[in-house]
């Protein structure tokens, strides 16, 4: 017996978080946080070092993941119904939430600041902000509104750059595809995702470059590989959608990708899409080369894909509410999921959601 446990292979500590970065984080989980109040959104910081979650009543709270505790919490202002959405710049820096309300709200992720500044769009309509996002320079922020709406706002000079009117519904979701940001996607309730050339989206309607048509309903979310060449979609149908765009971003803008064109894979089944825009993403680029899509769902799961196969590879059971939207951690495999039962869990293998 000692023999045999002495030819077993060791791994270090790294290789073995290494060979987990390959495969969902289903085997275990525990309990970040209880918000008290439904858990809107939640995203991880590019480098890792922070949690951020979002709650219905307008409380931004930001988690140390080192430490994997409290270090501020921030109230948003005009709230409206809910924290509709919350992004990190790329820099690891701020926070942006947007909610129901003209303004979009800049949140300092050190630890001394707990206020946030209100950057108002002044869209002139009484409007929603559904998404907000950093572009790839962390100067700016782009934002989906209701009435089909897209404005783009330079965080630098807190000033609007422009204003277009992108689709004929409200704009629930938007992603830059790529690392320079030079296509952009915008998905609304017209069930139609559209590809722009990024220096023309808030300039002119000329730069929509692409119509991709595949869900019967709205769109609720959209994603991008880190390496642009595929784009996730999720709508109000059920279906998760996944399109091609190997092709590059100097084809996509000359218009080599057809409108009309069929997604290479389609994932449904498992996951349910009701009462709210439920997100979806990628599993991290590091280990997986975002090979798994995840969705929240309506009944209470985290529900993860193989976008090789489009079957479902995990349905982590652990809230008893809405999963409205989670985050992949970028160099750990651990998960964390949001839910309208107001708690905050991580998903790992083992005792990674503990050490994390």
């Amino acid at each position: 017996a000692n023999e045999m446990e002495a030819s077993k292979p060791k791994f270090t500590h790294d290789e073995q978080v290494q060979l987990q970065l390959q495969y969902p984080p289903w085997r275990n989980c525990r309990r970040l946080d209880n918000l008290e109040s439904p858990v809107f959104c939640t995203q991880f910081a590019p480098d890792g070092s922070k949690l951020v979650a979002a709650t219905k009543s307008g409380l931004v709270r930001v988690y140390d993941m080192a430490f994997g505790r409290r270090i501020k919490d921030v109230e948003v202002p005009h709230v409206g119904w809910s924290v509709l959405n919350v992004d990190v710049s790329a820099d690891s820096r701020f926070a942006v939430a947007s909610a129901w309300s003209d303004s979009v709200y800049l949140i300092a992720l050190d630890a001394d600041r707990h206020t946030q500044e209100t950057l108002k769009l002044d869209p002139g309509f009484h409007s929603g902000v559904f998404v907000v996002k950093f572009a790839h320079d962390s100067r700016r922020v782009l934002a989906g509104l209701n009435h089909g709406v897209v404005v783009e706002y330079d965080v630098e000079t807190r000033a609007k750059v422009s204003q277009t009117r992108a689709h004929c519904e409200d704009v629930n979701a938007l992603c830059e595809v790529g690392a320079h940001g030079r296509v952009v996607a915008t998905g609304a309730d017209d069930g139609v995702v559209k590809l722009w050339d990024s220096r023309m989206l808030c300039r002119s309607p000329d730069g929509c470059v692409a119509q991709l048509v595949g869900h019967a309903t709205g769109v609720t979310s959209v994603a991008a590989k880190q390496d642009g060449s595929g784009l996730l979609t999720s709508g109000k149908d059920g279906r998760m959608l996944l399109w091609d765009l190997r092709m590059g971003e100097d084809k996509v803008l000359d218009g080599y990708m057809r409108t009309g064109a069929a997604p290479a894979v389609v994932m449904e089944g498992l996951h349910t899409v009701e009462h709210t825009l439920i997100q979806c993403g990628f599993s991290s680029y590091q280990g997986t080369n975002n090979r798994y899509a995840w969705s929240g769902s309506a009944d209470g799961a985290l529900v993860v894909y193989d976008t090789v196969t489009g079957k479902a590879a995990a349905q982590l059971k652990g809230h008893r509410g809405v999963v409205r939207d989670a985050s992949w951690h970028p160099t750990l495999p651990v998960a964390a999921s949001a839910s309208w039962d107001g708690t905050l869990l991580l998903w790992g293998h083992g005792d990674q959601a503990d050490e994390n």
